[in-house]
């Protein structure tokens, strides 16, 4: 990727911040969910750790991805946890970028393309834990 490519996705990310900050209470209210959604997880994990009632996970993977197959990541309470850490964190940016009004077609796929990408990238079952 070139320099020129750089500029390309930091135009559109600039493109996107504008039209969020057109609309601050949409976003707060993103992020409000999100928050719920974290205590939500936080609560069922730790009533789960200490040997209490069993819960429905906050968010599962969609149907098809197979990242999280490893039985470990349904078994082991803080696999469990950071999976669906990640799951919501993913599931917020993707929904919170595509929500965004205003954008032309282009930018908004740069965008979805990009933020999906990053998303990627940051996915808890791209680090393997046997590695020193």
């Amino acid at each position: 990727m070139d320099m020129s490519e750089h500029a390309h996705i930091g135009d559109a990310f600039m493109e996107l911040t504008k039209k969020m900050i057109e609309d601050p209470g949409k976003y707060m209210e993103a992020q409000v969910g999100l928050w719920n959604d974290y205590m939500t997880l936080w609560r069922n994990t730790t009533m789960r750790m200490l040997g209490g009632e069993e819960s429905e996970p906050v968010i599962e993977p969609e149907k098809g991805d197979r990242r999280f197959k490893d039985e470990e990541w349904q078994e082991n309470e803080v696999f469990g946890f950071i999976k669906q850490s990640y799951l919501l964190t993913a599931r917020f940016m993707n929904s919170t970028v595509n929500d965004v009004e205003g954008l032309d077609a282009q930018t908004a796929r740069k965008v979805d393309f990009y933020t999906r990408q990053f998303a990627d990238a940051i996915a808890p079952h791209q680090f393997r834990h046997d590695q020193p």
